[in-house]
């Protein structure tokens, strides 16, 4: 059985350094996915498993 496409999405992402990425979909303005402070980074956004 062969499923559908539904949709088709494309976004990018850029590495700002330690673990913080500014990820970019469609028109928005990009948001940053990090990890907080005790794990090395600055905590200036979600973690990555926090966006789903």
């Amino acid at each position: 059985m062969k499923t559908k496409q539904l949709v088709k999405m494309e976004t990018s992402g850029n590495w700002e350094g330690k673990l913080k990425t500014s990820i970019y979909t469609r028109e928005f303005a990009p948001f940053i996915v990090g990890e907080p402070k005790q794990l090395g980074s600055t905590d200036e956004g979600p973690n990555p498993l926090d966006t789903y």
